[in-house]
């Protein structure tokens, strides 16, 4: 049957297949009922399988005896007659939804008294047969306009009239032919604005969010008439093939182009409007099909598809057989056949397609940007400068001398810039040395700031010249303190507030611009040309060069570990490399080497393992040289890293120095051992961590600051380069299977989140093509993004200004989220009795530790557990010091959690420091007795030992009864009785105030 069938068809006969229900012919039989089979994209094969498949399962099919006449069908794809059951309104029949009069809708629900709103409905392709008619690669891909039009409707749910940003974060897939909706509408804001969200899945299956936007009231006008485009038409020819070849296939709902006409940048469309029109807002196959339009006047041969929408407005459904659809620039109007206005659509952005198909967002390449600050103008502080001048601020040779100032009663200042030294002229050769000396005094003075209880208020803010690139193409000058970026700003998550970047370009700006830039609270900025501009993490577009250059050998560094090897193996498979150097510390002796060798082999690969110290310039310089002449290096990809961390004020010159090694200094020898060789791809392997990582990652991220900063400079001299900031691998052998927990934790908060091997590797393809093009970014992000994630963060204050370009909610800084949280804290506890007020606090603390350990309830945090017990080290207690400080809006010491070891102890803490003098006795706020001895047996005999607190406080509790020097012994007993742990240990280190 199979063969009889299939030799008909490659005849080209028209078959008549007459056959009985079976399970197997079940999607055959859907499929052709709403008309998605034809010949040109291999339907009819498609179908005569299944119907092999089923004879051979038994099903009584058969070929119709000849002269049968075949059943009534269209005959062409434009007649104005319906041949299927149309698709029936109904009520959604569940209790609280109303009815939405949509065909993808079914009902709509108030959530609460939120003021939000639910809509439900669903996306199928029996009852509308257009959705399988967009096919991307081999996949079936809902138009993103259906996201566009269920906005629409979600809008006017809403009362609104715009859908003012609308953004596609991953593109709907139909594997069955059927998704369930959802979209969520906020609740109002201040101007009637809302937010919304689509979100889709498959039966029973997880929900995930496809597109976010916001919602608005704009009242615009509808806007004039406009007389059609006074050009010739193109001709479209063999438009719909070109556009398959380039990787969408449209079916015949979308092949409603009538006439294109273009003049100038100005396009015009004549569009055929669907039959179900008037049921839509603006149709997802009209806007769709309008959008072909666009495709088939661009340059080049890749394939775009509509990604994000801006100020889109409806003002009514087509009347008329035809709509013209005028394109001039981004914006796109809608006109019926008269010229009157339709729809309007302020802005469109189009992102490439492979032909393989949509790349998913959630893990996507991202580049950095430098965008012009908008800083309203800001009177200048009072400002102090160590090391140098500027305009507006004190001068003071360095912070041991502005301390001299404080002495001598100077102001504090609320700022203080730091004037690193120019150090563009540093040699190759001394750049290991000058970067570990710079980063080291960097280091000291932070811990030498974050000593000084007079500055905790001000800002220390670092001033580099040229040690960061803002424009694509601009070089490094000073590459010495590139990593002093990297360390500052984790410098600045470990202690909010205190610590901020500038960069120059020139001479020092005019203190007014300087005031408004400082004004917003931006912890980094660079001047050029006079103006203001700070990093914000965007999408990249998809880079034109090739792919890794396998033509001779590659070099991977650190190739025995876990992304090495992973690298390896994809470099054999999927880019055909087929002589591999892979070079790491332990060689062949590394666990899993031999394993990775032979897997390899058996791909056909000439492997060669060496026990290299890249750090080591004569022990890479020997395997290089040992390379065969007719395999010479084409490719370097650097993964070898080491990671040794710890927070700033514990982190040791030791520690930097062996971060240092696999980045600094390997990555300067791998440069100029390769300067003459015929390198076609550089591929170096950074990380997120010198942007985003915070707590416990210092050493780190200033390496791979300097790792960045060096591809820029590379880059700016012409040569080949990308250095790729990894966001985290699942694979427990790269950064998140070595960072401190709480380290992760904060990533994963900000909303990145591990890819798994084969998401990353897939993003390694998509970027390291930029290794080998001159006009692409020298640095890109590689990166999960969970959006979900990263508006709960904005919400809360806590988004990195880098990532605020990334979600559509506004982002609330931490200083006005805080403060309003504290002010109320303050007010409750006021009115609250001691009991209360504890209570209120335990559960407060409980929260943040829960929060800072990962546990799922705060109730599972006993209070009067040891920290230490709990699992807190260095990294997380300084984590759970910020949050209380960004709760209470106190400055509680980074030493908190182990002056008062346990929950309850820091509630007793807080409280004392919160409630107004004279809500509470003297007895109630202070610890009595047996707390005091609670505190001080559950602290560390080490870490009193390590502060220099242990003799002095054995002095005291030596002489329990010698007289204080200048008060009555009895009442100076009572008061030593009545001091606080904190107190306590201010006395032991002054002990002239005994």
């Amino acid at each position: 049957f199979a063969g009889v069938v299939e030799g008909l068809a490659a005849q080209g006969a028209s078959l008549f297949v007459e056959c009985s229900p079976h399970p197997v012919l079940v999607p055959v039989i859907e499929a052709a009922a709403v008309g998605s089979l034809r010949r040109d994209d291999g339907g009819p094969r498609r179908m005569l399988r299944s119907l092999a498949d089923a004879f051979e399962l038994g099903a009584p099919v058969r070929l119709a005896e000849p002269g049968t006449p075949p059943p009534a069908l269209p005959t062409y794809p434009f007649q104005r007659q319906r041949y299927w059951v149309a698709p029936q309104r109904r009520d959604t029949g569940v209790s609280g939804f109303a009815a939405v009069g949509h065909p993808l809708l079914s009902g709509v629900a108030e959530v609460g008294d939120t003021g939000q709103l639910l809509l439900t409905g669903r996306l199928d392709a029996q009852a509308q047969s257009w959705l399988a008619e967009h096919i991307v690669g081999d996949t079936v891909v809902v138009p993103g306009t259906v996201a566009l039009e269920v906005a629409l409707a979600a809008a006017e749910q809403a009362g609104c009239d715009t859908v003012a940003e609308l953004t596609v974060t991953a593109p709907m897939v139909l594997t069955d032919g059927r998704l369930d909706l959802q979209i969520t509408v906020g609740s109002p804001g201040g101007q009637g604005e809302r937010t919304v969200a689509v979100h889709a899945r498959e039966a029973d299956g997880a929900w995930r969010r496809h597109a976010e936007g916001v919602l608005a009231v704009s009242g615009a006008a509808p806007g004039a008439p406009a007389a059609a485009l006074a050009a010739p038409a193109i001709d479209l020819g063999d438009a719909y093939e070109r556009m398959a070849a380039l990787g969408v296939t449209f079916g015949d709902a979308y092949r409603g182009l009538r006439a294109v006409r273009r003049l100038g940048d100005v396009i015009e469309a004549d569009v055929a409007v669907p039959d179900d029109a008037d049921a839509f807002h603006l149709h997802p196959v009209l806007l769709a099909t309008a959008m072909q339009a666009d495709l088939l006047c661009q340059a080049g041969d890749e394939m775009r598809m509509p990604f994000s929408w801006t100020g889109v407005r409806v003002r009514g459904g087509p009347a008329t057989p035809t709509v013209r659809v005028r394109t001039d620039g981004a914006t796109r109007t809608v006109h019926d056949a008269t010229g009157a206005p339709i729809a309007h659509v302020a802005g469109v952005v189009l992102r490439p397609v492979a032909p393989g198909g949509f790349d998913d967002p959630d893990a996507a390449v991202f580049r950095l940007d430098w965008p012009v600050l908008d800083a309203p103008p800001a009177p200048p502080g009072d400002w102090a400068v160590l090391g140098g001048d500027l305009p507006g601020a004190s001068a003071h040779a360095d912070l041991a001398a502005l301390g001299a100032a404080l002495d001598a009663g100077a102001a504090v200042p609320e700022v203080v810039f730091h004037l690193l030294a120019d150090a563009s002229a540093t040699p190759d050769d001394d750049l290991p040395a000058a970067t570990r000396a710079a980063t080291a005094a960097t280091l000291e003075l932070i811990r030498a700031w974050l000593a000084e209880p007079r500055l905790a208020a001000a800002r220390l803010v670092a001033v580099t010249r040229g040690a960061v690139p803002v424009r694509p193409g601009e070089p490094v000058a000073d590459l010495v303190h590139a990593p002093v970026w990297g360390l500052i700003r984790v410098a600045g998550q470990e202690h909010p507030g205190q610590f901020g970047l500038l960069d120059l370009d020139g001479p020092a700006p005019d203190p007014a611009t300087l005031a408004a830039a400082l004004a917003t609270g931006e912890p980094q900025l660079a001047m050029r040309a006079g103006s203001p501009h700070v990093p914000r993490i965007v999408p990249a577009p998809p880079a034109a060069g090739e792919p890794i250059d396998t033509s001779g050998t590659v070099l991977v560094t650190g190739a025995t570990g876990g992304l090495g090897a992973l690298v390896a193996r994809h470099l054999a498979e999927r880019h055909e490399a087929r002589n591999l150097l892979l070079v790491s510390r332990s060689g062949s002796a590394a666990d899993g080497a031999t394993e990775l060798v032979a897997d390899l082999a058996a791909l056909g690969v000439a492997v060669t393992v060496a026990a290299v110290d890249v750090a080591d310039r004569d022990d890479l310089a020997r395997v290089l040289a040992n390379l065969a002449p007719d395999r010479p290096l084409s490719a370097v990809v650097h993964v070898a890293a080491v990671l040794d961390d710890g927070v700033l004020t514990g982190l040791t010159a030791d520690q930097i120095d062996r971060v240092f090694r696999p980045k600094v200094d390997a990555l300067l020898h791998l440069d100029a051992l390769t300067r003459d060789l015929p390198v076609g791809s550089f591929v170096l392997f950074s990380s997120i961590a010198s942007r985003l990582a915070g707590h416990g990652s210092g050493s780190y991220s200033a390496a791979n600051a300097f790792v960045d900063a060096f591809a820029a400079r590379r880059h700016a001299d012409g040569r080949p380069v990308v250095s790729l900031a990894w966001g985290l691998w699942a694979e427990s052998g790269g950064m998140a299977g070595r960072l401190n927990r709480t380290g992760l934790a904060g990533i994963a908060s900000a909303g990145l989140t591990p890819m798994d091997a084969a998401e990353a590797l897939r993003l390694l393809d998509a970027a390291a093509t930029a290794a080998t093009d001159p006009t692409a970014d020298a640095l890109l992000l590689p990166l999960r993004l969970e959006r979900a994630l990263m508006r709960a963060a904005a919400a809360r204050g806590e988004l990195p200004a880098t990532l605020d370009r990334l979600v559509r909610v506004p982002r609330r800084t931490a200083g006005a989220a805080d403060a309003g949280g504290a002010e109320t804290l303050v007010r409750r506890l006021a009115a609250a009795g001691p009991g209360e007020r504890q209570r209120i606090l335990t559960e407060l603390v409980r929260t943040q530790v829960a929060a800072v350990l990962g546990y799922g309830r705060p109730a599972d945090v006993d209070p009067d557990r040891a920290f230490r017990e709990l699992g807190f080290d260095s990294v997380s207690a300084l984590h759970l010091r910020n949050r209380l400080n960004a709760a209470t809006g106190l400055r509680l010491p980074t030493t908190v959690v182990f002056d008062s070891p346990t929950v309850t102890a820091i509630a007793e803490r807080v409280a004392g420091d919160l409630v107004p003098t004279g809500s509470a006795t003297r007895d109630e706020a202070a610890p009595d007795d047996d707390q005091v001895r609670r505190i001080l047996a559950a602290v560390d005999l080490g870490r009193l030992r390590e502060a220099g607190l242990l003799d002095a406080l054995l002095r005291l509790g030596a002489e329990p009864d010698a007289p204080p020097a200048e008060s009555g012994g009895a009442d100076a007993a009572d008061d030593l009785d009545d001091l606080d742990l904190e107190r306590l240990v201010q006395l032991a280190l002054d002990p002239t105030e005994h």
